[in-house]
């Protein structure tokens, strides 16, 4: 099974999703790569744009694993990107309440939820999570860029939006 999730890996190098997702099947469920051959499967089938079927194997890997942050993560963004905006804040909240508070990486949860409370039209929440990821990563360059192009859409602190935005570029 390690050589077929090292061949799956080549293959999505060379994008070749369809082929690694055929190798991940061919691993079995009681081996104890059955869960990465998996997960894996769910991020190429998002490559594939099969969003729907993303969701799905993913769900179904959180009720195998309750506890895995990363798939949270994930089924968050795969909801995020089919509009299901209020789904994947449900995931989102569930990683930021559990995720260790001293992760550097928590930047990434907060900007999600931050972009996805935007989209539903909750600037107040949506400033709230961008601030809490720059808070925790103040260079990173996503973070910095949304916010400020955001504050200058909507009129809003143009002086920090206009340093924010230079600071990413």
């Amino acid at each position: 099974d390690l050589a077929r999730i090292l061949l799956a890996n080549i293959l999505e190098m060379r994008e070749m999703y369809r082929d690694a997702i055929k190798i991940y099947d061919e691993i079995q469920i009681s081996s104890p790569a059955y869960y990465v051959a998996q997960y894996k499967k769910a991020e190429n089938l998002r490559n594939l744009n099969d969003y729907k079927g993303s969701e799905l194997l993913l769900k179904s890997l959180i009720l195998d694993y309750p506890n895995d942050y990363q798939t949270k993560l994930d089924l968050g963004d795969t909801l995020r990107l089919q509009e299901k905006y209020k789904e994947a804040l449900k995931y989102y909240n569930q990683v930021i309440k559990d995720f260790p508070k001293t992760s550097k990486n928590l930047w990434q949860v907060y900007y999600a939820a931050g972009i996805t409370y935007e989209r539903l039209g909750n600037w107040k929440e949506a400033e709230k999570n961008l601030i809490k990821a720059l808070n925790i990563n103040p260079k990173n360059l996503l973070v910095l860029n949304y916010l400020g192009y955001t504050w200058l859409n909507q009129n809003k602190k143009p002086e920090e939006a206009f340093l924010f935005i230079v600071k990413a570029y």
